[in-house]
């Protein structure tokens, strides 16, 4: 069985070794105080948006036991009225990041990147414009 906490330091952990973009983006952890970067003249530049979504745990079989699974979301943040391409661009750099079967592990815990990442649609805001890719997960 795997430990909560542990499989969120494992996916946290790989959301901060993230390099999208050039220089590289900020990332904002989750519950963790961040001030969203501006240029010299105070207008808003793109950085990256953490989430982890626990879900309801399965059983596999008696062998396995308890699966553990969720998603975790990175969100790029990014001005608004600036495009979509770059955007889109960098939510395939997290794409890249979480690749399909790539597996995150310490002691007994054991995470795997279970699918295929995908980024949704551009959701414009305000301020700034949202693209959300959401990778899912599962722990054993």
């Amino acid at each position: 069985m795997s430990d909560p906490a542990v499989v969120a330091k494992l996916l946290l952990a790989r959301c901060e070794s993230l390099s999208v973009g050039s220089p590289a983006m900020p990332v904002a952890m989750p519950d963790v105080s961040f001030t969203p970067p501006v240029d010299g003249k105070g207008k808003p530049k793109p950085y990256l948006r953490v989430s982890l979504f626990p879900n309801a745990p399965f059983w596999a079989a008696l062998a396995v036991g308890r699966v553990d699974q969720g998603l975790l979301q990175v969100t790029v943040v990014w001005p608004k009225l600036k495009g979509n391409i770059k955007p889109i661009a960098a939510a395939g750099q997290v794409i890249a990041h979480f690749p399909k079967g790539l597996v995150l592990s310490e002691g007994a815990t054991r995470v795997k990147i279970s699918g295929d990442a995908w980024h949704g649609a551009p959701v414009p805001d305000d301020t700034e414009t949202l693209i959300a890719v959401t990778i899912p997960w599962r722990a054993a």
